[in-house]
């Protein structure tokens, strides 16, 4: 009776040190599971991280994209208040090139981050979207320049023009009025009538009075 005592008392204890052999094998596998599961979900959030900043460069490089084509205008204008306008507008769009930039920066100090915080297969394509972004930013800082100069030249052109034409009004008007104060003092020889016909400058008076009356006139003018 002791003996199968003694053999069911070895009998049980073996069948509790496989228990707990099947049990702390349990529970590395579940720890196992648990590390991997924990392992996971952090690569899934470095992922998602990753392709949330894609995102958000693809959608600032598509604003720069539409910003280039409005800067890239070759349109100068026909007159000074039309390149005026388009002074108006570029100054607009320089307000939008400034909000840019601030993305970009911000798009910068994010990628940094990320690069260094996040696996080395991740960092690849954050770096090839940063360096498009990039170029495309420097294609836009080029063309904004090139375009600030165009309309600089063309408001200097028409406004230059703008004053030729004044020019020429006043002088027309000045000669048109001391023409007419030469054929009031007297009539007019056929010399005078044939200069007034070509437009030319009124002859030079033949009296003192119309020499005083043409003074006049000048003075006013």
């Amino acid at each position: 009776a002791r003996k199968a005592y003694i053999d069911e008392y070895e009998n049980g204890g073996r069948k509790i040190q496989r228990n707990l052999n099947r049990n702390l094998k349990e529970k590395e596998g579940w720890r196992d599971l648990q590390g991997a599961l924990a392992d996971y979900r952090q690569r899934l959030r470095a992922a998602l991280e990753v392709h949330a900043f894609v995102r958000d460069v693809d959608e600032t490089r598509a604003r720069i994209g539409e910003t280039c084509v409005a800067v890239g205008s070759n349109d100068t204008g026909n007159d000074l208040a039309e390149v005026e306008a388009l002074e108006r507008r570029h100054e607009g769009l320089v307000c939008q090139v400034i909000a840019l930039e601030d993305k970009v920066k911000e798009h910068e100090t994010e990628s940094r981050r990320l690069c260094q915080s996040h696996p080395t297969s991740l960092v690849g394509p954050m770096r090839e979207k940063m360096s498009q972004l990039l170029d495309s930013w420097r294609k836009l800082m080029m063309l904004q320049e090139s375009r600030r100069k165009q309309l600089t030249q063309a408001h200097k052109l028409h406004d230059f023009r703008s004053e030729l034409c004044k020019m020429e009004s006043w002088v027309n008007d000045v000669i048109t009025r001391m023409s007419g104060v030469s054929s009031s003092l007297g009539s007019p020889t056929s010399e005078s009538k044939a200069v007034a016909s070509s437009g030319a400058p009124a002859p030079l008076p033949t009296s003192v009075a119309e020499a005083d009356a043409m003074l006049e006139l000048h003075n006013e003018i």
